[in-house]
């Protein structure tokens, strides 16, 4: 099972070769992310969620409110890179942020 960092890695990796990962792999990856969510850096949801609307990928609600949260949770962490990509990723799968998310990472850039 990949960490946190490795799943980020990776799918930033993939995302950047312009290979789309599909199926098996961007479930195991979304569902893996929901299990270790609370052990994300920013910099990880960042890139995680920015590797997800690069490759247009959906993504699963689960996914999607967990690293909301996370990201919530540790706002002041992320550089402006960071909020911008997040935000850019959330805009280019057409996904509704929540409002403490938006809230949080406006206070950031």
């Amino acid at each position: 099972e990949f960490d946190a960092q490795a799943m980020a890695n990776l799918m930033w990796a993939l995302a950047t070769m312009g290979v789309k990962a599909e199926g098996r792999l961007a479930d195991a990856m979304s569902s893996q992310a929901v299990r270790a969510a609370e052990t994300f850096t920013a910099h990880g949801v960042a890139s995680l969620m920015w590797a997800f609307a690069t490759m247009d990928l959906k993504a699963e609600k689960a996914l999607v409110d967990a690293m909301s949260a996370r990201a919530t949770t540790i706002a002041a962490q992320f550089e402006p890179q960071g909020v911008s990509n997040l935000m850019w990723a959330f805009a280019t799968m057409e996904l509704r942020a929540a409002a403490g998310l938006v809230e949080a990472m406006s206070r950031q850039a």
